[in-house]
């Protein structure tokens, strides 16, 4: 609860989210691909205060696999690549002047191409191993990669850094309620080798409830 010498503020909080998919399943081989795009701004206070940005995240996955085995196991390529889409200047506004300018859409971008072993126990779940995943961080505006403290987490002036390491992935998809809900959960781990196996998890949760047919 807030004490009494602290004044409230107003929040005004919009935003959407956007998922695309296409997928191709044939006896041998599968080709899942996924492109989501979510965006949110908030303004905290009065009308006078500007719109900061909330979340700006653009994600492209695809995923190819060729059946090696029992119908479960294939031999699998994973590709990821993330980056925002509207530019973010200091005080996480979505306007400012280019020496506020804080990143940009594809600076930076992270790329990551992993060749592994998929297997799928049924056709709800599935397990994927790459026990060498190489990751490209790159930033396309020389201005924003020469800046101190710019996201690549390395000396000012470079405009990528390539990580390898290994990357284990899990999916579970399934319907309930006589198929009027549906939940797909994906859960992503990296981690360096050259870093003492430091890295980072993405886990995603997109439960859905169908309203129509279709």
């Amino acid at each position: 609860f807030p004490s009494h010498d602290r004044k409230g503020g107003n929040r005004l909080g919009v935003g959407g989210l956007v998922n695309l998919y296409a997928n191709n399943k044939r006896k041998k081989f599968y080709w899942n691909n996924d492109l989501s795009l979510q965006l949110s701004a908030q303004r905290l206070g009065g009308s006078s205060k500007p719109f900061q940005k909330n979340l700006d995240i653009l994600r492209l996955g695809s995923r190819y696999g060729y059946n090696i085995a029992l119908s479960k196991f294939f031999i699998a390529v994973d590709a990821t690549a993330e980056s925002q889409l509207l530019p973010t200047y200091v005080g996480n506004t979505l306007s400012g002047s280019s020496t506020d300018l804080l990143s940009d859409f594809l600076s930076p971008v992270r790329i990551a191409v992993a060749p592994g072993i998929d297997f799928k126990p049924s056709a709800k779940i599935s397990f994927f191993f790459a026990p060498a995943s190489w990751r490209l961080i790159y930033v396309g505006n020389e201005i924003l990669s020469a800046l101190e403290g710019q996201p690549l987490g390395n000396e000012a002036g470079r405009q990528s850094r390539s990580q390898l390491g290994y990357a284990p992935k899990a999916q579970y998809t399934n319907k309930f309620f006589s198929n009027k809900v549906a939940l797909n959960s994906r859960i992503a781990w990296f981690a360096d080798y050259t870093n003492n196996l430091n890295g980072n998890v993405l886990w995603q949760n997109n439960p859905s409830i169908s309203l129509l047919k279709g």
